[in-house]
């Protein structure tokens, strides 16, 4: 699966937090996702949120997307065949760690994106792509960094697309429920992640 990082902070940059208006705490009424309109749109999306919450990942989703578009997209971006792929549909997930202070600086949570990049890396799912993009994130009178997952999935329709966009999440979803948002940057020492 193609994957990549990067980081959004500061100037005008989105954040990640929870109390914007019309935020749901969903894991305290986990019945209330189903009734999110991303999720009537794309059901694959609450199951993911689900997974995140019941797998005790140490993250609360906070806000979710889903779109489609006809713009043609790059195959070498998806890992698609050329010429076959022409549409894509989307998703997104603001993620908050818990606590929202375990990455109180960068150094960390770019140690946990580049692992978790190369879990992606590993799969294989093509015509699919993850991007992490790190964010600043708030909660209550605490801040920290966060996480905005986006998967993308390519196909001739984007009714297809859709079709292909459910293992990618699967797939980017069990990455982040079982990557250790602890674990020590190994990269230097080791020259690459293992």
């Amino acid at each position: 699966m193609e994957a990549d990082w990067s980081v959004e902070i500061g100037g005008d940059a989105a954040v990640i937090e929870t109390g914007w208006p019309g935020w749901i705490d969903i894991a305290q009424d986990r019945k209330r996702i189903a009734l999110l309109d991303e999720v009537l749109n794309f059901p694959a999306l609450g199951q993911a949120m689900e997974n995140i919450l019941s797998a005790k990942s140490r993250f609360l989703p906070t806000k979710c997307d889903f779109w489609r578009s006809d713009e043609p997209v790059d195959p070498y971006e998806f890992d698609a065949q050329p010429g076959t792929h022409h549409t894509s549909a989307n998703c997104s997930l603001d993620l908050l760690p818990q606590p929202v202070t375990r990455w109180s600086n960068l150094l960390a949570a770019e140690s946990w994106a580049r692992a978790a990049v190369a879990a992606f890396q590993s799969i294989r799912c093509p015509g699919a792509r993850v991007e992490i993009v790190l964010r600043q994130a708030f909660e209550q009178q605490q801040s920290g960094i966060g996480i905005a997952l986006y998967a993308s999935a390519c196909g001739p329709t984007t009714a297809q697309a859709a079709e292909a966009l459910i293992p990618a999440l699967h797939h980017a979803v069990a990455v982040v429920c079982t990557a250790d948002p602890d674990a020590e940057d190994t990269a230097e020492t080791s020259g690459g992640l293992q």
